[in-house]
């Protein structure tokens, strides 16, 4: 759970699907790659792209093993205006 509002927040699912593995943001495909590497690399590229504007980005993968990644803004890097000031905190839970 990160301690950030969800429209401040950028979530990235890396897949298997016909013909490769994708990647979607939200409900945008941002493409079908052969390798799951590949798709980890773009998931990434986009998240760190937008961490750099000041979201909070999360890539999940459904690779073996599953993959979490968490890009936040570096410091110095304001949220978009329509979002509150939140203290930065990154709250990590974990099941199986």
């Amino acid at each position: 759970m990160i301690a950030q509002p969800s429209d401040n927040t950028t979530k990235y699912q890396v897949r298997l699907a016909p013909g490769g593995w994708r990647v979607d943001r939200a409900d945008d495909c941002l493409g079908v790659f052969a390798d799951s590497a590949q798709a980890v690399d773009e998931a990434c590229r986009s998240a760190r792209a937008d961490a750099g504007h000041g979201r909070v980005a999360i890539v999940t993968t459904e690779t073996v093993p599953q993959e979490f990644h968490c890009y936040v803004p570096p410091p110095g890097v304001d949220p978009p205006a329509a979002s509150p000031a939140l203290p930065p905190y990154l709250r990590l839970l974990v099941s199986r």
